[in-house]
């Protein structure tokens, strides 16, 4: 198993890790509120290896079916768990990192299409403007893994 065991390098009395191992816990549940609508509230832990900086993930996605297609809106914010110092101001000051995300996507048949954009909460940022990710997905295999439906939404 990759990253079981500790695998960085003592440099200088700095820890530099090749590739540290990621620890990731969720939980969720798909709540029918009428038989083409849903509701999927989800919560996730995320924790790295030696950094010591554990986020978490709290997500709400509304599922909507309208014949063939499955449509979903939603937003998740993530909140760094310990505080990081900054230096950018012109006096430090320390601030828990946090971000705030809007979610929307479709499901036709095999194809499936995401769009995201993520912008920071607060005076620690990636960047000023936010960032946009696209997916976009072809199901070749799921029919034969498909789990119990939920009238409709899987």
């Amino acid at each position: 198993v990759q990253n079981l065991l500790f695998t960085g390098k003592n440099i200088n009395d700095q820890v530099q890790l090749n590739n540290p191992m990621r620890l990731l816990a969720s939980a969720g549940n798909f709540f029918e509120i009428q038989p083409k609508w849903a509701l999927e509230p989800s919560f996730l832990v995320d924790y790295v290896a030696f950094i010591d900086r554990p986020n978490i993930d709290v997500s709400l996605k509304s599922h909507h079916n309208i014949r063939e297609t499955q449509l979903w809106l939603g937003t998740s914010y993530r909140k760094g768990l310990t505080d990081t110092l900054t230096n950018n101001a012109a006096t430090p000051y320390t601030e828990a990192f946090s971000q705030l995300t809007a979610i929307t996507g479709g499901r036709h048949k095999n194809w499936t299409f995401s769009y995201t954009y993520t912008v920071g909460v607060g005076d620690i940022k990636i960047n000023n403007s936010g960032f946009h990710q696209l997916t976009l997905g072809l199901d070749l295999i799921s029919e034969a893994f498909r789990p119990a439906l939920i009238r409709g939404i899987l």
